[in-house]
């Protein structure tokens, strides 16, 4: 259910803006030590895919919800990366923050 909330979010976003919204969730990594947030990417080459597919009017319906399983299989698959502790994104935060000091 939460892939498909983010999908609708992109799609609305787009459909207003003509564009994809650079979007996170956080994911709560709190079965490590002192536990943490790491994000969840919604915008990703998939969910692009999928909002595209609705942008153009000639797509068939069984095309886009194809696009939309997928695109909801690639952020369910990425949101278990990041509270697994597997995503990257405060990896790099924490690597630019050192860069800077």
């Amino acid at each position: 259910p939460d892939a498909f909330i983010q999908l609708a979010f992109q799609l609305a976003y787009h459909r207003m803006y003509g564009r994809n919204a650079p979007t996170y969730e956080s994911g709560s990594i709190r079965r490590f030590r002192r536990g943490r947030t790491d994000t969840i990417r919604s915008a990703t080459a998939a969910s692009d895919a999928f909002v595209r597919a609705c942008a153009n009017g000639d797509d068939v319906s069984m095309e886009k919800g194809e696009l939309l399983r997928k695109a909801a299989q690639a952020h369910s698959e990425y949101s278990q990366w990041a509270v697994h502790g597997q995503a990257f994104d405060r990896h790099l935060l924490g690597l630019r923050l050192i860069a800077k000091q």
